[in-house]
């Protein structure tokens, strides 16, 4: 017998299942949807400003999407906007008389994307190069949002794809505050409708008279941040919005804000988001079912990813060699010596202190303009300027082709608008707890400016490692409200290194880390779903008291409401600490956002290696985890397990299915007679003016018994 049959037999006898086989096995439908977003020109695996080799571009993407596509099932590959303007690549296309077709959009059309979502940056090079640059794909471009003057569709509001057995749905959002990005003149003849509305519109059609059987949206707007400060462009990013009063969307992708969601549940939807430049890849991967050829198809399991694009993923040769005389000719246009800086000009501080980088480009903008005061932005303050200046410096100093602009402002106009730049500064979300007082005092007593809620730390509390955890998030409440997330990590030392690196690079991260957890406890989770936290990122150290820690803190998690995501050390290194001494604190926070997992798939990777299938054994282990997992796993995690389960074993997802959900409803009944015992024994003790409220809370212990729920 091979060793799939030999799994299968062993998992058989485990469940105890073959004198009872489904009258009727449910018919299943697979759907993989790859995405991209905010490429911006990003087409070959080359870093024109360092010129030298770069660990992203389009040409390394596909031979990622050649890769899913040969796994056979059927597939979607969509990108949310900002394809065009951003790269030195694209800026000496245009300047060059831009000769053949888009650079962009015939790589794109070359590999295969199926929809585009519009992004505000496809406006940027104005509507004669817009046209044209649609023009050259051969996918559409989507924006529901976007119609003439005459409330005609500026562009297509949706498309239908036929993929296996499934029909999708894809509708295109553009951001609404657009008018307020781009040059007027680049919107000539375009007006902006409500997003949300607009949506609802295409997605109920979709629904209705397309027969969809699932519906993906796509924009190019971000997760707006609960905490943005006020006056920010209206309606900028509705990306939460969207997801919660959306009806009939199954996922949501979206773009804009280059950040990264691998995955994120809002109510029924499912939200992703895949970074910039083409440095990241996202997948979606669906399984839907029905049980007749007359049913509609449900959603059974659902899963997104975003993976970082590696330096060990070979450039698509067709790709390369496309893009090759263009790459050539813009290597050689930014080789062009521009002048020579006999000192370094460089901004040590970055954007909080005043530097030579800066005053090179507040003078650059006073002397073409004769202007009295300059304004100016720093796209990237890490950049350094010695001896030669080339073209592709400049390029660094400013990738996007912006247009210089004189106004007339009064003092208190300019006034505030200094005002509204400080304000990107003060809100900074970077909340590091620490609970080890002594780590904390080895840092000289150096503690921020607790007034900007940068950094909150825990210095000098002492206790019990528990206590001290609940300490700290109590001191992070306004963070964890505000962001909706907590950073698990298993050593104070850990926090240490992210905090120390963050406050000398004045870095804002959208993490809250919390230290002290190597033993996670029930009443931490509990506490922070109390403080407002709607998902916990689970960083603990990639060995095998930690993989326990890691399973156990899964768990606990699920039972206090949070959302649990797994964040997966690199290859060869313990926790975080180790990422940053081996790779660096910028890589190393790169590295371990994009290396993200879903709880049950992490769980069931966990279980296979810690209990191999290969034997009877190994599969009563791993099923009474999964069983043990589903009293408390929500029913979307239920179903991934399930499906994990099953394909570990080589059996059908409905066998498997039937015995974790009776599994998981015994074992709530189970937790709920426990409840009742407590309950029963509590009650002898209490005094007469308490009764009443324990009487009300036993009431419901009758009713969670009979239904298999937990009070």
């Amino acid at each position: 017998m091979s060793r799939l049959g030999t799994i299968s037999a062993f998992a058989l006898a485990a469940l105890a299942l073959l004198a009872a086989p489904a009258a009727r096995a449910a018919e299943e439908a697979h759907l993989t949807v790859l995405h991209t977003t905010d490429l911006h020109g990003a087409l070959t695996a080359w870093d024109y400003v360092s010129d030298r080799a770069a660990p992203s571009g389009l040409s390394r993407i596909a031979t990622l999407v050649k890769r899913a596509r040969a796994e056979g099932a059927p597939l979607l590959l969509l990108d949310a906007g900002d394809a065009l303007q951003g790269s030195p690549l694209e800026a000496i296309w245009h300047e060059r008389g831009a000769e053949g077709p888009e650079p962009m959009m015939a790589a794109m059309s070359r590999l295969g994307y199926d929809a585009m979502a519009v992004g505000n940056h496809e406006f940027s090079y104005g509507p004669d190069a817009r046209r044209r640059a649609r023009a050259d794909a051969t996918f559409p471009w989507l924006a529901a949002n976007i119609v003439g003057a005459d409330g005609t569709p500026a562009f297509a509001a949706s498309v239908v794809r036929t993929a296996g057995a499934l029909k999708v749905g894809i509708v295109g959002i553009t951001t609404p505050a657009t008018p307020a990005l781009e040059d007027s003149a680049n919107l000539a003849g375009l007006r902006f409708v409500p997003a949300i509305e607009a949506a609802q519109r295409e997605v109920e059609r979709l629904r209705g008279a397309e027969h969809c059987d699932v519906v993906v949206l796509l924009a190019h707007t971000g997760y707006e941040a609960p905490d943005a400060p006020a006056g920010d462009v209206p309606d900028e990013n509705i990306g939460g919005a969207l997801a919660r009063r959306l009806t009939g969307v199954d996922l949501v992708i979206l773009g804009h804000t280059h950040t990264v969601i691998p995955s994120l549940e809002v109510g029924t939807t499912l939200v992703t988001q895949a970074g910039s430049h083409a440095s990241r890849l996202g997948r979606v991967d669906l399984t839907l079912t029905r049980s007749a050829p007359t049913e509609r198809w449900t959603i059974a399991s659902r899963k997104a990813t975003v993976t970082a694009v590696r330096d060990s993923v070979a450039p698509d040769p067709d790709v390369e060699a496309a893009a090759k005389p263009l790459h050539d000719l813009t290597r050689a246009a930014l080789a062009e010596t521009l002048a020579f800086a006999a000192h370094p000009i460089a901004a040590p501080r970055g954007r909080l202190e005043d530097g030579a980088l800066w005053e090179l480009i507040q003078r650059a903008q006073l002397d073409a303009t004769g202007a009295d005061v300059s304004l100016a932005a720093l796209p990237d303050p890490t950049l350094r300027l010695a001896g030669a200046i080339r073209r592709r410096d400049v390029m660094g100093l400013y990738p996007y082709d912006n247009t210089l602009g004189i106004v007339t402002l009064t003092g208190a106009e300019l006034l505030a608008t200094l005002e509204r730049s400080a304000r990107y500064l003060a809100p900074a979300p970077l909340v590091f707890v620490c609970s080890d007082g002594e780590r904390v005092t080895g840092f000289k007593g150096r503690v921020p400016d607790r007034t900007q809620k940068r950094i909150l730390n825990a210095k000098g509390f002492g206790g019990e490692r528990e206590q001290r955890s609940l300490y700290c998030a109590d001191l992070a409440h306004e963070a964890i409200k505000a962001m909706r997330q907590a950073v698990l990590v298993e050593g104070e030392f850990d926090c240490l290194v992210w905090w120390s690196w963050a406050l000398s690079h004045g870095k804002a991260i959208n993490w809250i880390a919390l230290g002290g957890t190597s033993k996670p406890s029930p009443m931490t989770f509990k506490r922070l779903h109390e403080l407002g936290a709607e998902t916990v990122l689970l960083a603990l150290d990639d060995d095998q008291p930690g993989h326990l820690a890691t399973a156990a803190a899964v768990g606990f998690a699920w039972q206090a409401g949070l959302e649990p995501v797994v964040i997966q050390m690199p290859s060869g290194c313990k926790d975080p600490d180790d990422v940053f001494t081996r790779v660096g604190p910028k890589i190393g926070l790169e590295t371990m956002s994009s290396n993200l997992w879903s709880a049950p798939e992490w769980l069931v990777r966990h279980w296979v290696g810690l209990y191999p299938p290969d034997s009877a054994a190994g599969v009563a282990r791993i099923l009474a985890e999964a069983r043990r997992t589903g009293a408390c796993a929500p029913p979307i995690a239920l179903a991934a397990i399930t499906t994990g389960v099953a394909r570990a074993f080589g059996l059908a997802v409905t066998v498997v299915r039937t015995d974790l959900l009776h599994a998981a409803a015994e074992a709530r009944r189970q937790l709920a007679l426990q409840q009742f015992e407590y309950w029963a024994r509590e009650i002898q003790t209490l005094k007469p003016q308490a009764l009443p409220h324990a009487l009300a809370r036993g009431q419901a212990v009758p009713e969670a018994l009979e239904g298999g729920s937990t009070p």
